[in-house]
């Protein structure tokens, strides 16, 4: 017998926000967008969010920044309530992403919708 789930999109959608809301309070140099099925409304009982965290600014001196900075999000983000894949990139790169549509990074900046 198979069992049929629903999704509450909407539900996750602003757990989802409340989770990046906890990041940038953690780090206010960062913007976080959610792209994939959540964000064109096309969610299934088994997909996941995938999540991009963008590192806006210079970076700071420390050539770990950014896995520090993706150590965090993914703490947060085990708050969910749906599995999340998530994808951290620096202002350089995102802005690459979203000129050359290419990648994870071009998805992200040219479906993506602000958490």
């Amino acid at each position: 017998m198979s069992v049929t789930r629903f999704v509450n999109r909407e539900r996750v959608i602003e757990l989802l926000r409340q989770c990046a809301r906890q990041l940038v309070a953690s780090i206010p140099d960062t913007r976080v967008y959610l792209f994939g099925s959540y964000a064109t409304g096309r969610p299934t009982p088994r997909s996941d969010a995938d999540v991009a965290v963008v590192i806006r600014g210079p970076l700071p001196s420390s050539p770990a920044y950014p896995a520090e900075v993706e150590r965090l999000a993914r703490d947060i983000f085990l708050q969910a309530p749906v599995p999340v894949d998530l994808f951290v990139f620096t202002e350089a790169e995102f802005r690459e992403g979203a000129q050359t549509g290419k990648g994870v990074a071009g998805v992200a900046a040219r479906h993506g919708i602000p958490l």
